[in-house]
């Protein structure tokens, strides 16, 4: 699996045609047009071609298992690619003499992914254990919460702060038609595209400060009822990433979708 990175400003479009002609793969595009990969045998020849061409900065990748997608990130070897990029001193060089400064190149290449191996089996480690602290802290919040029912407490939903018809004795008619409440639901994706079990969300309203919360569900999905109004909800996931929507508009009576993925 090889992967390219280039200078901004690239015509990735003319790189894409250019790659499909040269291997028959259609490559995959990262950081906004400057960042390729794609999976083809790969030669010495190639390899050079690829490094040689105007824009190319930096090329690296490793072996192909079966499985693969795009995993590094841009080192720049300003020394390396210049070496690569020199025109050969002679060109009379003998066999023996070319063989070796293959040799040598080969070498370096082993080297250097021996390097981006080390690199990509510790970020496959930081995945997983962020993977395994985000399923653990939501199944730890599915229990407790489970536990709190159980135990006769009440979670914190969206009839708070909304008065019902027999809370007062003085409630007309139309005030409880203007305060009808409106309907926000959705389904929270967490790490890995898991469900964000134990992860809650938020709306506080922005012009009387009363906040109203829920847990996701099991399956990734949430409902909060809430007066119409103005507010910023807040997203908390169980390893402390929070993402925040601000000025959500709720009207009375009207159901609102607000789908979430998780986000460094």
């Amino acid at each position: 699996m090889v992967e390219t990175f280039l200078e901004p400003g690239t015509d990735i479009q003319k790189v894409k045609d250019t790659i499909l002609q040269e291997t028959g793969m259609a490559p995959a595009v990262y950081d906004t047009g400057t960042h390729v990969a794609v999976r083809h045998p790969l030669t010495l020849d190639m390899l050079k071609r690829i490094s040689n061409r105007k824009g190319v900065i930096e090329v690296t990748g490793e072996y192909d298992t079966g499985s693969w997608a795009a995993s590094h990130e841009h080192r720049r070897r300003h020394e390396a690619n210049a070496a690569r990029r020199k025109p050969p001193a002679s060109t009379t060089l003998s066999n023996s003499s070319s063989q070796s400064a293959q040799a040598t190149e080969i070498k370096e290449l082993m080297k250097a992914n021996s390097s981006i191996q080390q690199q990509s089996r510790k970020e496959t480690r930081k995945s997983k254990y962020l993977i395994a602290v985000y399923t653990a802290a939501g199944i730890i919040g599915a229990i407790a919460l489970a536990g709190f029912i159980i135990s006769g407490g009440m979670l914190p939903n969206s009839n708070s702060g909304i008065q019902s018809s027999s809370s007062s004795s003085t409630t007309t008619t139309g005030s409880l038609i203007a305060n009808e409440s409106g309907e926000m639901h959705g389904n929270a994706e967490g790490l890995s595209g898991l469900p964000a079990i134990g992860a809650s969300v938020i709306a506080e309203n922005l012009e009387t400060g009363e906040s109203t919360s829920v847990f996701v569900s099991l399956t990734g999905d949430y409902l909060i009822n809430l007066p119409p109004g103005t507010y910023e909800i807040t997203v908390s996931f169980p390893n402390g990433v929070t993402q925040v929507v601000d000025s959500f508009e709720i009207t009375r009576g009207t159901a609102h979708e607000v789908n979430i993925s998780y986000n460094e």
